[in-house]
């Protein structure tokens, strides 16, 4: 089609122009003029369909990467992302395609954030100090370039060159850290897993912007599911009650389920996603935090499990023979033991009261 429309046009432009149109040349024209345009729209398709593959891949690379970081042994490798992680969530939020990811990794930069804290609230013993190293150059985002000038009606436009909306991501490399004594290290965790900062931090917070019109509708559902109606505002943690948000590993949707685990609950995940209807997502999110509260038999522990996963909190109890949060914290990823006392917090502050 796009090959028969290309060459449809290109016959057109080879009709004369000069004598006085008749009737069947005046239908000629016309659908000259509307091949050139549609011919004008395939080739911008797939020149842009093109481009918008490669870069959408290179560009969730560099989220996975930064995103990654949440995964680190150390506090101070969660902290050198930091400044990245607010800038690449702040700058997605400008192109159409990136804002899911955006919305995504905008929910989590607090955790990079309380790491940052973290370490400048407690800071390493001195050392005898190596050569300094050249001070990193400040990450420069691209700017989105400035609108395209309308074409004149009827033309067939050859691209030069490839848009630049949006640009690849800029050359990367992973932050490299010196990890501190044990001891310091350990005061830099337990400083940003503390409830107490984690009650400071989510204060400062506005209610999201759809957390109005959603926030009734979900307590509805989680009633239904028996799951108390506290826990919707484990959305706001995962995407800020954004029903489009999604993480380059491929969770989705506003409580931020991954595919597999969105099939075991009922839920489609192409053609269409179901993940994204909000109150689908909230209904499968309620059903499997009421699993994991029935395996686990307490809150943390149920929410531990719903980040880092159901093996990871069985193992972790397993070896160490305890039932409670508390008993295997530190054997859990520090990512979840940030998350798990911003989730209570943040319910705190919302309610009013503890879960």
């Amino acid at each position: 089609m796009a090959i028969a429309l290309l060459l449809l046009a290109s016959g057109c432009a080879t009709t004369d122009g000069g004598a006085t149109p008749g009737p069947i040349a005046t239908g000629w024209n016309r659908i000259c003029d509307w091949s050139a345009q549609t011919a004008d729209k395939v080739t911008r398709l797939v020149q842009d369909d093109d481009y918008r593959a490669e870069v959408m891949a290179s560009v969730r690379s560099w989220f996975s990467d930064v995103g990654e970081g949440l995964n680190a042994r150390s506090i101070e490798q969660i902290a050198a992302y930091a400044d990245e992680a607010r800038q690449l969530a702040a700058w997605a939020e400008q192109y159409e395609a990136l804002a899911p990811y955006g919305a995504w990794l905008a929910a989590r930069v607090d955790y990079y954030e309380a790491a940052q804290e973290a370490v400048e609230r407690v800071p390493a013993p001195p050392t005898a100090a190596p050569k300094p190293a050249p001070a990193p150059k400040p990450l420069v985002l691209p700017k989105p370039p400035p609108p395209k000038p309308p074409q004149p009606r009827g033309t067939i436009t050859v691209r030069a060159a490839r848009p630049t909306l949006p640009p690849p991501r800029p050359s990367h490399t992973p932050p490299r850290v010196t990890v501190p004594p044990p001891t310091v290290e350990n005061k830099r965790i337990e400083a940003a897993t503390q409830s107490d900062y984690w009650r400071r931090k989510v204060a400062t917070h506005p209610l999201p912007a759809r957390a109005n019109s959603l926030v009734p509708r979900m307590q509805v559902i989680f009633r239904e599911e028996q799951v108390p109606e506290a826990l919707v505002w484990v959305a706001e943690v995962e995407s800020r009650f954004n029903p489009e948000a999604r993480s380059p590993a491929g969770a989705a949707g506003i409580f931020q389920l991954m595919p597999a685990t969105a099939r075991s609950l009922g839920l489609s995940t192409a053609n269409p996603d179901q993940r994204l209807d909000p109150e689908a997502n909230a209904r499968a999110a309620a059903r499997y935090l009421h699993r994991l509260h029935k395996r686990f038999g307490s809150w943390p522990l149920a929410l531990a499990a719903y980040n880092c996963g159901q093996g990871r909190v069985a193992n972790a109890l397993k070896s160490t023979g305890t039932t409670s949060y508390e008993g295997i914290a530190d054997r859990l990823p520090l990512e979840t033991r940030m998350y798990v006392p911003r989730v209570l917090e943040t319910i705190r502050l919302r309610t009013g009261k503890a879960l």
